[in-house]
C-alpha cells in the first residue's frame, strides 16, 4: 500500500520547518501562541512495557506479544509476531487495539481483548498477567519503556487527534512546466482526494490507495509510540523521537516499512501549537515535487 505518499513518505528527502501557529503570520509580527489544550484523560495512566516473547492463544489464534501500551488518551496498543514464520523466514507484525478502562491501581480492562494485571515491580522489571477473553491466562516478563523527555511541547503533543484540515502547497514539473500547488481540503484527511488533486496537476502518480485512506486520528504517546488510525479500523504504528524540542522538530520510523508499499524508513516533520489545535508540517523536493503538506489537528 503507498498510503503514505501524502503522509509521512512525503519526507522522502526532508527539510525541517519552522512553521508558526498561525500560517498568516509575518517574520516581524510573531508571538509566543495562547495554547489551551486539556490534559488528557488517561495522562497518569499511561506506560508501556515490552513483554519478553510471550506466547499466547488470543481469539483462537496463536501469536507471540511482544508489548502493550496504555496511551494517555485511554487507548491501549498490544504488539504481537504471527506465530508462523514467511516463507523467507521473518514473522508478521499484528496489533490488536482498543480503549481501556483502569480498574484500582493495577488493573486494566481492555476492550475486545481481556484484561491486563500488573502484578509485581521491581524497578523497571514488571510482572504481567495476562487474561485473553475465553482463552487461558498467563504470567510474562515485562519491561517498563523510558519515556521521551518532560516537557510543556510533550505535554502538548502526546494524545490523539483528529485531521480537521489538510493543505497542500508547492509546484509539480510536468512537461518541462512548474504548476503552483495550493488548496485546502477540510475535514478528516481522505489520502485519495489529495492524489487526484495531484494528478489533476500534471503529477505522474499511477496508484491510488484502497478503501483504508481515509485517517481517523494520529495519536503520539511520551512512551514514543506514534500510531495512525485509518477507517475500517486498521492501523500502522511506528516511534518517534524529538530532535530538536524547542523547535518543535521530530523524527520518526516506522514498525514495519513494508506497510508504505516503498523504502522509506524514517523521516522529519514539524510541529507547532495555538489554541486547541496542533500543525504538522511536512515538506519533500525530489524530482518532480516541491510540496508542503500541513496538517491541522485538533
Amino acid at each position: 500500500m503507498k498510503k503514505y505518499f501524502f503522509l509521512m513518505a512525503l519526507v522522502a528527502v526532508p527539510l525541517l520547518l519552522i512553521s508558526c501557529g498561525d500560517d498568516d503570520e509575518t517574520e516581524g509580527n510573531q508571538s509566543t501562541p495562547t495554547v489551551n489544550l486539556p490534559v488528557p484523560n488517561h495522562k497518569n495512566d499511561a506506560v508501556k512495557f515490552t513483554v519478553d516473547n510471550a506466547a499466547a492463544r488470543v481469539n483462537g489464534k496463536l501469536v507471540t506479544i511482544t508489548g502493550v501500551e496504555f496511551t494517555e488518551s485511554g487507548n491501549y496498543i498490544m504488539t504481537y509476531r504471527e506465530a508462523a514464520a514467511t516463507r523467507d523466514g521473518s514473522f508478521n507484525l499484528g496489533y490488536y487495539m482498543g480503549t481501556y478502562l483502569l480498574s484500582g491501581d493495577s488493573e486494566y480492562k481492555l476492550s475486545d481483548f481481556g484484561t491486563i494485571i500488573i502484578k509485581g515491580k521491581s524497578g523497571n522489571d514488571y510482572v504481567l498477567l495476562i487474561r485473553p477473553a475465553s482463552e487461558d491466562e498467563f504470567e510474562t516478563p515485562a519491561t517498563k519503556w523510558n519515556d521521551i523527555a518532560a516537557g510543556t511541547e510533550t505535554d502538548y503533543l502526546c494524545r490523539e487527534w483528529t485531521v480537521t484540515n489538510t493543505r497542500i502547497i508547492g509546484t509539480v514539473k510536468t512537461n518541462g512546466k512548474e504548476v503552483k500547488l495550493g488548496r485546502d481540503f477540510p475535514g478528516k484527511c481522505d489520502l485519495n482526494q489529495l492524489i487526484d488533486y495531484a494528478i489533476e496537476n500534471g503529477a505522474n502518480i499511477t496508484d491510488h490507495i484502497d478503501d483504508n485512506s481515509i485517517i481517523q486520528g494520529i495519536n503520539f504517546t511520551q512512551a514514543g509510540t506514534y500510531c495512525i488510525r485509518f477507517n475500517r479500523s486498521t492501523y500502522d504504528v511506528g516511534t518517534w523521537r524529538w530532535s530538536d524540542m524547542t523547535k518543535g522538530t521530530l523524527t520518526y520510523t516506522w514498525d514495519d516499512p513494508a506497510v508504505m508499499g516503498n523504502p522509506l524508513e524514517s523521516g522529519y516533520a514539524q510541529v507547532a501549537f495555538a489554541n486547541n489545535q496542533c500543525k504538522l508540517t511536512l515538506k519533500t523536493i525530489v524530482s518532480e515535487f516541491d510540496i508542503q503538506v500541513i496538517y491541522t489537528l485538533q
